[in-house]
């Protein structure tokens, strides 16, 4: 969020303040908030029209997604996984983990990549983006 306020000049009055007690509830919240730099960034936010296009009708579908609730775990049985949400790193590489002299993992360092994750999403088996891209004759998506 504070890449928001630096980079796309929001209001930090706009931006959310309280813990989300769902994914659903996380999800139109980053939906909404992806929307927000949309509306307020303007230094090299779009490259022309049709780009500008592209990444509003995105945004504007994540948004209908999220408040569908079709990032929520499909089983009735994963309600738990729908309310947590855990600390995640992509950069788990062996000069980033400290192991003691038992090889048990006791530290991470370097935290540069770490994100929040929902625990239903982290635990889906299927995709829950369409990483895909369709391509028309003239080559725009």
């Amino acid at each position: 969020m504070n890449s928001l306020v630096e980079f796309a000049c929001v209001p930090p009055a706009l931006l959310p303040l309280q813990p989300y007690s769902t994914s659903q509830q996380w999800y139109s919240a980053m939906a909404d908030m992806h929307i927000m730099q949309a509306t307020f960034q303007r230094n090299d936010a779009i490259l022309d029209e049709d780009d500008a296009r592209d990444k509003f009708v995105a945004r504007r579908l994540f948004r209908r997604l999220a408040m569908s609730g079709r990032f929520e775990a499909d089983d009735p049985r994963d309600e738990i996984l729908d309310t947590s949400f855990r600390l995640y790193s992509e950069d788990l590489r062996p000069s980033n983990v400290l192991i003691d002299e038992k090889l048990r993992v006791v530290g991470v360092i370097d935290w540069e990549f770490a994100f929040i994750r929902s625990a239903v999403d982290a635990t889906s088996q299927k995709p829950r983006v369409l990483a895909r891209r369709v391509y028309e004759v003239d080559g725009s998506i």
